[in-house]
């Protein structure tokens, strides 16, 4: 996969980590959203899955202007995220796009395990693509399939 591609559909597979959060809770912060998916391994040590920022932070941009939540920022404190009162209204409707993963999120019975998967895969190649937060700059706040197809160049 390239940068581009990555940076287009990553951070959909975080706004879906999110909203499993969202789904049982009215607020928290990046702390307590990135602990929700989390569990303590064999060896005792906790395994987080919502650990890049400038993901988690792309995916809130996506569902404050979907409408699905509220960013309260704070001068000093980290920002507070809440759930809003259209959320459980808004986020079905995400399970009709096939470009997200939303809707193999639905169908799927193991829900937690797919997700927890797909992060891991998410991470290692935000790792692996080197990518920066400013990669995230220059991206639209649409997630849209990219055209097999491209026009050539003039």
């Amino acid at each position: 996969m390239d940068k581009q591609k990555f940076l287009q559909i990553a951070p959909s597979y975080y706004a879906l980590g999110i909203c499993g959060f969202f789904e049982n809770a009215s607020i928290g912060t990046y702390s307590e959203i990135a602990a929700y998916l989390g569990y303590q391994d064999e060896n005792e040590l906790y395994v987080r899955y919502l650990i890049h920022r400038p993901l988690f932070e792309a995916a809130i941009k996506w569902l404050v202007k979907k409408g699905m939540i509220e960013a309260l920022i704070d001068d000093f404190g980290p920002p507070i995220y809440r759930r809003s009162d259209d959320f459980f209204e808004i986020y079905p409707g995400l399970n009709d796009d096939p470009d997200l993963p939303f809707r193999k999120y639905s169908i799927i019975e193991g829900k937690q395990s797919w997700l927890r998967s797909a992060l891991v895969s998410v991470n290692q190649s935000f790792d692996a693509l080197n990518i920066e937060p400013s990669d995230f700059d220059n991206q639209s706040d649409e997630w849209a399939p990219i055209p097999i197809e491209r026009p050539e160049p003039e």
